[in-house]
């Protein structure tokens, strides 16, 4: 399980302070997804410093890209395959990357059950209306729903597949800023200053 971590040390000579810096898990970008937007998700998530997991029921393009993955890479094999999502968590970002949308219901009813940090899917307004409906229809709550982004990206009715994954991308770093959350200096006179809180 991955945890936050906080370094404390002391100033040396004349610096009597006490220093605290409190560090997130690095953001987690699991791609479930086939195709040309799948595999510009997994590189420029790669480029960025994210740990990549990639889900996909396509060999060639998990052959494509497992070599940016952080852990083996999962091959779907059938819609309802028994997957475990547990390991989502408030640092991590799953996201479906499918143009047949057969294979996104029993996906996202296990992601929003989650703590993932940012649940989101490919594909417009409407599609994401029948997205929602399907799930509910499955059994997902409204608080479920209501957890899921669509349509991802900050720019829509985009075509160029690296061009949605750097909207998408754009999107979910406005919810993970950055990876130093906070900053704490103490000094001797028992006086702390917190300088950054950026999560």
């Amino acid at each position: 399980m991955r945890r936050q971590a906080t370094l404390h040390f002391s100033g040396g000579g004349a610096d009597k302070k006490r220093y605290s810096f409190t560090y997130e898990p690095r953001v987690r970008l699991c791609l479930a997804g086939r195709g040309a937007i799948f595999r510009s998700m997994a590189h420029l998530g790669h480029a960025t410093g994210y740990e990549v997991a990639l889900i996909s029921p396509d060999t060639e393009d998990l052959a494509a890209t497992q070599h940016l993955s952080t852990q083996a890479p999962i091959h779907l094999t059938s819609f309802d395959k028994a997957l475990d999502l547990s390991g989502l968590d408030q640092r991590t970002t799953f996201l479906t990357l499918l143009h047949d949308h057969d294979w996104e219901p029993h996906l996202l009813l296990k992601a929003v059950r989650t703590s993932a940090g940012f649940i989101g899917s490919l594909g417009s307004r409407c599609t994401h209306a029948m997205r929602c409906e399907t799930l509910f229809g499955l059994g997902a709550s409204k608080a479920d729903i209501s957890r899921l982004k669509g349509p991802i990206g900050l720019v829509g009715s985009l075509r160029d597949a690296s061009v949605i994954a750097v909207s998408a991308l754009a999107e979910i770093n406005l919810t993970f800023p950055s990876q130093l959350a906070e900053v704490h200096i103490a000094s001797s006179d028992g006086s702390e200053d917190r300088l950054a809180q950026t999560v």
